[in-house]
Formats: C-alpha cells, structure tokens, sequence
C-alpha cells in the first residue's frame, strides 16, 4: 500500500502494531500523522518508531519554507528531510498524539526505538 501516513486509507483500531521507521522526519505534518498512527491502533496497540534523532538539540529544528535540497541537507541532515527531531520535543509530540512513549537506547547510528502505546482507555 502506498499512502499518505497523515490520512491513511484504514479503518480505525484496524492493528495491534504498527512499525514506522525513519518516516516522520519526511513528513509536512508530522503530529496529524501521529494522530492518525494513534487512530489506527487498538487500544494496547502500539506504534515502534525510529527517525534521525539530536540529543544535544533544545528544540526540534523545522522550517517549512526551506524546500533547497542543499539548505535540508545543512539544517536537518539529509536532502529530503523537513526536520530533525530533539528528543523531549518528539515525545511531548508523541504524548500529545495520546500515547505514552518508551525509548529502548539502541547505540547504533539508526537511532534509539520508541514503542509508543496507544491507552486500553481514553
């Protein structure tokens, strides 16, 4: 299936997992897609995640009037990506969404793994 992860083509509550790697950081609205991930998890369900993550950034760093292949390579390291996600300021958008984030560290350059679950309630 090829979709919009921002307006999936699915039935609500429709997984138990959804896997989503380095996806996010591609994405114009990345927090009405983490809705939609929320949707379409059953209660339980959960979302693991991974994208380009900095540790050492204060604020995720987006600009999405920077369209420059050259200028997104610089500002968040890669030609086609619109953001480079702090950690606090992706898990504060993950608990916005209406899941409760964990991170496994993983040390490898792919970056840590965030299991995200959708609540049995609410």
């Amino acid at each position: 299936m090829h979709a919009d992860v921002s307006r999936l083509p699915l039935p609500s509550e429709a997984f138990d997992v959804v896997l989503i790697s380095h996806v996010l950081e591609h994405v114009a609205d990345d927090r009405q897609a983490l809705h939609e991930l929320r949707r379409v998890l059953r209660p339980g369900g959960r979302a693991i995640m991974q994208h380009p993550l900095e540790p050492d950034l204060e604020h995720t760093l987006e600009d999405p009037s920077v369209t420059d292949p050259a200028e997104r390579l610089r500002r968040f390291g890669q030609e086609d990506h619109v953001r480079l996600y702090a950690e606090h300021d992706f898990v504060a958008r993950v608990l916005e969404a209406g899941m409760a984030p964990e991170v496994l560290r993983t040390g490898a350059p792919a970056g840590d793994i965030y299991v995200c679950t959708r609540p049995r309630s609410g």
